[in-house]
């Protein structure tokens, strides 16, 4: 295999100007929300000390994906995606401001985190699968994998520098200023968004859009690898966003560390992926049994967090979550793309919705069973049941769903 053309066709989207301008966008976009939410869940730690708090703030960020999923999807699929994501990036900014002078003024309480950490989760339930749905749009069907995989790299550059930079500014400033900094980040996709010249595929969709999205249901009930693909997917949000909501915990209760360390441990969640997209997500691409090689990376990641559940040592746990997070993008990059390859363009949206419906939708779930679960067995223990129950779910996935082990979707690929 040609290591070098590898890497030319992967990042071959780059070459349209309209994709160049919405992954730019997204850059300083992705890194704002990420500050934020390492922010976020520092001051719920600090202002609750409880598991439970960093649980259901974090559920409650993502419990959108299941409650809007089939909304966004049909919403994207009927009206212009790109006025959708103007609209959401003007509330996103709103938002976070609002969000900054109450903490700047003191003024918060327990239930003004979790609001926000829901309303903010409504905007990003929206915004996913109309973003996932325009960028296939702006690239094209034979480049939809090689851009999904590209704005993972930008997704995983955001989860490594972010973190870490906002470890070191929550130990310098007010954890306000961070939410300003967000605030301000979302004039750039705005305006990425509005130098984008794209004429849209006219829409089919009528006024129907309930039964629209018995239509995707139904396209997904006769594919059978779209199903493993969202069980993968689901397996991998759920674990990973389980011991991640831990952090805040192992810093203080097990590492007897601050922000700092908070910021570097975060940041090792973003590296691994970021690493894994840039060197794994290209060749896993081209592998002719994609289906063996994701329940494999199920499997390394739920052996890592098992390594780093009862480590004293912040340095291993920074090695630990980066080396369990390189599978993260072989999973939900893989699998994103290959939905979308297999998908008619007028069913993008709808498709996409039930995947990230059903994907993150699981994250509401994986932190508040963590959160609960540590609080009665403790921090280590939990982390190693989860870890121990994602690789029997590898197991059981390989065990039972042979047809996925065996497919080979590059023979579907030469035939388009």
């Amino acid at each position: 295999m040609n290591i070098f053309r590898v890497f030319i066709e992967t990042v071959a989207p780059l070459k349209k100007r309209n994709v160049s301008l919405f992954l730019g966008g997204q850059v300083v976009s992705q890194f704002g929300s990420m500050l934020q939410g390492t922010a976020l869940s520092w001051v719920v730690w600090e202002f609750s000390k409880s598991t439970e708090a960093l649980g259901i703030t974090n559920m409650l960020h993502y419990l959108p994906y299941l409650l809007f999923g089939p909304f966004a999807g049909v919403l994207a699929d009927r009206l212009s995606r790109r006025g959708i994501l103007l609209g959401l990036q003007a509330a996103e900014m709103a938002l976070a401001l609002l969000f900054a002078f109450l903490l700047q003024a003191d003024s918060v309480s327990l239930w003004h985190i979790y609001l926000f950490s829901f309303l903010s989760g409504c905007i990003l339930g929206i915004d996913s699968p109309v973003g996932a749905a325009y960028l296939g749009d702006l690239a094209g069907k034979k480049r939809v994998r090689e851009a999904v995989a590209l704005n993972n790299v930008i997704l995983q550059a955001a989860r490594t520098a972010a973190p870490a930079a906002a470890g070191i500014l929550l130990a310098a400033v007010n954890s306000s200023r961070i939410f300003f900094i967000n605030g301000a980040a979302s004039l750039f996709i705005f305006a990425a968004l509005l130098m984008i010249s794209f004429r849209p595929l006219k829409n089919p969709l009528s006024a129907a859009g309930g039964e629209k999205f018995i239509d995707a249901l139904r396209f997904i009930k006769g594919r059978a690898q779209i199903q493993d693909l969202i069980i993968a997917s689901m397996c991998i949000t759920f674990f990973s966003g389980g011991v991640s909501n831990l952090v805040p915990a192992v810093v203080t209760e097990r590492l007897h560390a601050g922000p700092e360390a908070l910021g570097f441990i975060t940041a090792a969640f973003g590296a691994g992926p970021l690493i894994g997209a840039i060197l794994i997500v290209p060749f896993f691409q081209k592998i002719k049994k994609p289906g063996t090689a994701l329940l494999l990376s199920l499997a390394w990641m739920g052996a890592w967090f098992a390594a780093a559940a009862f480590s004293g040592s912040v340095w291993l746990w920074i090695v630990g979550m980066f080396a369990a997070n390189l599978s993260n993008p072989a999973v939900l990059v893989i699998a994103a793309g290959l939905i979308q390859f297999l998908t008619p363009e007028q069913m993008y949206g709808r498709v996409m919705g039930i995947w990230m419906m059903l994907t993150f939708g699981m994250m509401p779930f994986g932190p508040l069973v963590s959160g609960f679960l540590s609080s009665g067995v403790g921090i280590a223990p939990a982390i190693l049941i989860f870890a121990f129950t994602l690789i029997l779910a590898a197991a059981l996935m390989a065990l039972f769903r042979g047809d996925f082990r065996r497919w080979l979707p590059h023979e579907e690929n030469r035939a388009v």
